[in-house]
Protein backbone atom coordinates (compact mmCIF):
# COMPACT_ATOMS: atom_id res chain seq x y z
CA UNK A 1 0.00 0.00 0.00
CA UNK A 2 1.17 3.61 -0.42
CA UNK A 3 1.76 5.78 2.02
CA UNK A 4 2.52 9.21 3.26
CA UNK A 5 4.10 9.78 6.90
CA UNK A 6 4.41 12.94 8.11
CA UNK A 7 7.12 13.98 10.18
CA UNK A 8 6.38 16.94 12.60
CA UNK A 9 9.75 19.86 12.35
CA UNK A 10 11.17 18.91 15.49
CA UNK A 11 12.31 15.62 13.87
CA UNK A 12 12.68 17.02 10.27
CA UNK A 13 16.71 17.48 10.91
CA UNK A 14 16.75 13.77 11.41
CA UNK A 15 14.92 13.21 8.29
CA UNK A 16 16.63 15.44 5.68
CA UNK A 17 14.47 18.30 6.24
CA UNK A 18 11.40 16.08 4.75
CA UNK A 19 8.25 16.99 6.38
CA UNK A 20 6.64 13.67 4.46
CA UNK A 21 8.00 10.93 3.20
CA UNK A 22 5.96 8.34 1.32
CA UNK A 23 6.43 4.84 0.79
CA UNK A 24 4.87 1.41 0.42
CA UNK A 25 4.29 -0.64 3.37
CA UNK A 26 1.19 -3.39 4.51
CA UNK A 27 1.36 -2.81 7.75
CA UNK A 28 2.09 0.23 10.24
CA UNK A 29 5.27 -1.95 11.50
CA UNK A 30 6.93 -2.40 8.05
CA UNK A 31 6.43 1.37 7.35
CA UNK A 32 8.27 2.20 10.24
CA UNK A 33 10.83 0.03 9.47
CA UNK A 34 10.88 1.32 6.34
CA UNK A 35 11.27 4.89 7.31
CA UNK A 36 14.14 3.87 10.17
CA UNK A 37 15.65 2.27 6.92
CA UNK A 38 15.34 5.76 4.82
CA UNK A 39 15.97 7.72 7.92
CA UNK A 40 18.50 5.61 10.85
CA UNK A 41 18.79 8.88 12.90
CA UNK A 42 14.93 9.22 12.73
CA UNK A 43 14.27 5.34 13.88
CA UNK A 44 16.53 5.75 16.59
CA UNK A 45 14.80 8.91 17.79
CA UNK A 46 11.60 6.61 17.79
CA UNK A 47 12.30 3.18 18.48
CA UNK A 48 13.97 1.70 21.49
CA UNK A 49 14.88 -1.66 22.25
CA UNK A 50 13.98 -4.80 20.45
CA UNK A 51 12.23 -2.27 17.44
CA UNK A 52 9.46 -1.05 19.48
CA UNK A 53 8.25 2.48 19.86
CA UNK A 54 9.52 4.94 22.15
CA UNK A 55 6.91 5.11 24.91
CA UNK A 56 6.70 9.22 24.55
CA UNK A 57 6.43 8.68 20.88
CA UNK A 58 2.36 8.87 19.43
CA UNK A 59 2.05 7.10 16.27
CA UNK A 60 -1.69 7.84 14.45
CA UNK A 61 -2.63 6.45 11.50
CA UNK A 62 -5.48 8.38 10.18
CA UNK A 63 -5.78 10.81 13.27
CA UNK A 64 -6.54 7.60 15.26
CA UNK A 65 -3.70 6.65 17.89
CA UNK A 66 -2.50 3.33 16.98
CA UNK A 67 -2.31 2.33 20.43
CA UNK A 68 -6.35 2.19 20.22
CA UNK A 69 -5.77 0.44 17.25
CA UNK A 70 -3.84 -2.42 16.84
CA UNK A 71 -0.77 -1.24 17.57
CA UNK A 72 2.29 -1.37 15.35
CA UNK A 73 0.43 -4.37 13.65
CA UNK A 74 -2.05 -2.39 12.07
CA UNK A 75 -2.93 -2.90 8.35
CA UNK A 76 -2.20 -0.06 6.12
CA UNK A 77 -4.47 1.32 3.37
CA UNK A 78 -4.00 2.59 0.31
CA UNK A 79 -3.64 6.06 0.63
CA UNK A 80 -3.52 5.83 4.40
CA UNK A 81 -1.42 8.68 6.32
CA UNK A 82 0.69 7.81 9.20
CA UNK A 83 1.90 10.86 11.46
CA UNK A 84 4.53 10.59 13.96
CA UNK A 85 4.15 12.85 17.20
CA UNK A 86 6.91 12.94 20.19
CA UNK A 87 6.06 14.29 23.11
CA UNK A 88 6.92 17.94 24.56
CA UNK A 89 7.26 19.27 27.80
CA UNK A 90 8.06 22.39 29.24
CA UNK A 91 6.28 25.08 31.50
Amino acid sequence: MNVTVNIPASLQRLSGGAGAVSLTADTLADGLARLSELYPALGASIFGAGGRPLSFVRIFVNARDCSRLDGIEVRLADGDSITLMPAFAGG
